[in-house]
């Protein structure tokens, strides 16, 4: 008895130790991480801008965090509003509305083609959707949707030559949290198992590789995969999954494995408005 208390005493030890050596990042190392100040000739260039961004959940957290920038940076506000037609586009802000059904990406991608061929494609200077984690998994025809978004988004851009439209990858998600989750998740690393979690950020990754692909060389890739995956420190967050690994949401940007929490929707939305900037150049 007492073996067997002591054999799971030092497999805990063993677990926790790797654990903590899987990225962990220490309360100091966060602190020193902090955000830095979007600089104020950016925030001038949004200024005027008409953007329109269709999404659903993780969406909803990165327009939190533009509204969370904009307390936190005072003096610089871009405002954010709901707009499910073009009558609610009366001047420069962030107009959002969700579009299609959460584990549709195609019905995200229509609807988002109805949106801009209704008439808000004629009052915005900037467009972009974003699929969902829940969209995605490892039984997705992923070549099959991208070549839905991509016939659809060409299509968009031929209609509507005067909408700068940027390209978003689909956001990924991180191990379940919780104490005994955790121990599990820590256990299928060491034995080189990943679970269902990364087969699934697997597929999305293949699909983000193909927008990379297609969109990255132009200048109008918003990579939020690429972003809510790296950790504060600079380091890749991965699961290892086949023999490769594959990347994850990090740790520190989210409190439920799936949806950004207020750090990480403003490390998100801070690389968005660096991005809407970038697209005015």
């Amino acid at each position: 008895m007492t073996r067997d208390v002591l054999s799971f005493a030092g497999l805990l030890a063993v677990v926790l130790c790797a654990g903590a050596c899987d990225g962990a990042t220490t309360v100091a190392e966060e602190e020193m991480a902090s955000l830095e100040p979007v600089e104020g000739g950016v925030w001038d260039s949004v200024a005027d801008m008409r953007v329109f961004f269709a999404h659903q959940s993780v969406g909803a957290n990165i327009v939190q965090g533009v509204v969370d920038l904009g307390a936190d940076e005072r003096g610089h506000v871009l405002t954010v509003t709901r707009a499910a037609d073009e009558l609610a586009i009366v001047g420069p802000g962030i107009y959002e509305t969700p579009v299609g059904r959460n584990g549709d990406g195609r019905s995200k991608i229509d609807h988002f083609a109805r949106l801009l061929d209704s008439g808000i494609g004629s009052k915005v200077d900037v467009a972009f959707m974003k699929l969902c984690y829940v969209d995605i998994d490892e039984h997705t025809d992923v070549s099959a949707l991208f070549d839905h978004y991509r016939t659809t988004l060409d299509g968009l851009a031929e209609r509507h030559p005067g909408v700068k439209f940027l390209h978003v990858t689909t956001p990924l998600q991180g191990p379940p949290p919780g104490f005994v989750t955790g121990l599990k998740q820590i256990v299928k690393r060491m034995m080189g198992r990943g679970g269902k979690g990364a087969a699934r950020n697997a597929a999305r990754e293949t699909y983000n590789d193909l927008m990379r692909g297609a969109y990255g060389g132009r200048g109008t890739l918003f990579d939020l995969a690429w972003i809510e995956s790296t950790s504060p420190r600079g380091t890749a967050t991965t699961l290892p999954y086949d023999g490769r690994r594959v990347r994850c949401l990090a740790a520190e940007y989210t409190d439920d494995g799936g949806h950004l929490n207020a750090r990480g929707r403003r490390v998100v939305a801070r690389k968005l408005i660096l991005a809407l900037a970038q697209s005015a150049s």
